[in-house]
């Protein structure tokens, strides 16, 4: 589904747990993640301002060469939610 002209795949990632509110992930990836639905896909593009921001990221190409992502650098993810687990150990016990 990719091509070059799409861009350089920085990251990949199955089966990853996110935390909604801990910080693990690009403010992008929070944003999406918390308003989608279970079994849902999207496209998430993202101004550098809730992704990496003026920072670089090093990242792998096919053939172990190792280039960077730009400062100021907007990103695309394609993610779907499989599933979505409330953290009760965070809820205020005096409105639960």
């Amino acid at each position: 589904d990719k091509n070059e002209a799409d861009g350089p795949i920085i990251q990949e990632a199955k089966n990853w747990m996110v935390v909604i509110g801990d910080g693990d992930v690009l403010p992008c990836l929070e944003m999406a993640i918390r308003f989608m639905e279970t079994g849902q896909s999207s496209r998430v593009w993202s101004h550098s301002k809730y992704a990496f921001g003026p920072g670089t990221r090093s990242y792998t190409v096919d053939g172990g060469e190792t280039k960077q992502l730009p400062p100021h650098a907007s990103v695309m993810y394609e993610i779907k939610v499989t599933m979505k687990v409330m953290d009760t150990s965070r809820l205020n016990p005096y409105f639960t």
